[in-house]
């Protein structure tokens, strides 16, 4: 009978210093205003920065190698989770969908440069252009289970 009681009284008093702490934030109005440009800010920088690194590698033939493909489609999974994760935070499965997905983008792109210095007389004939994209289209179908499904 103690017990329901101390684990009761511990639970209002967690409740009470979270709202406490939540309602607190309330009064700090400027502070929420610089966090909301702050935000603002960096996922700008984030999307443009990923959007440059994409259309460098579609623009230039320099670029026109198996791992740009990688970064190419590295860049679009993290632009996916910018702008998931930034405006709603409540998709935790989607979020998971594409850390795995990031995820295993790097597996492939170091299966790619383990090829390319280990075994570099064998990596055009392993790493042509229909491999690079069944490998990329192996990452993304866990992706698309989630977004039809939701």
């Amino acid at each position: 009978m103690t017990g329901q009681t101390f684990s009761q009284k511990v639970l209002k008093t967690k409740q009470s210093s979270l709202n406490s702490f939540l309602l607190g934030f309330q009064s700090l109005s400027m502070l929420q205003i610089c966090l909301l440009l702050n935000n603002i800010v960096f996922v700008y920088l984030h999307l443009s920065g990923n959007i440059v690194v994409i259309v460098m590698i579609f623009s230039n033939d320099f670029f026109n190698s198996p791992m740009y493909f990688f970064l190419c489609n590295l860049s679009l999974s993290q632009m996916l989770s910018t702008t998931i994760i930034t405006p709603k935070c409540s998709k935790f499965c989607l979020v998971g969908t594409l850390l795995m997905t990031e995820s295993f983008l790097l597996t492939v792109m170091s299966y790619d440069r383990f090829l390319a210095i280990c075994r570099p007389l064998r990596y055009s004939s392993i790493m042509h252009f229909w491999f690079c994209c069944y490998l990329a289209l192996t990452c993304w179908p866990y992706l698309y289970k989630i977004c039809l499904c939701a």
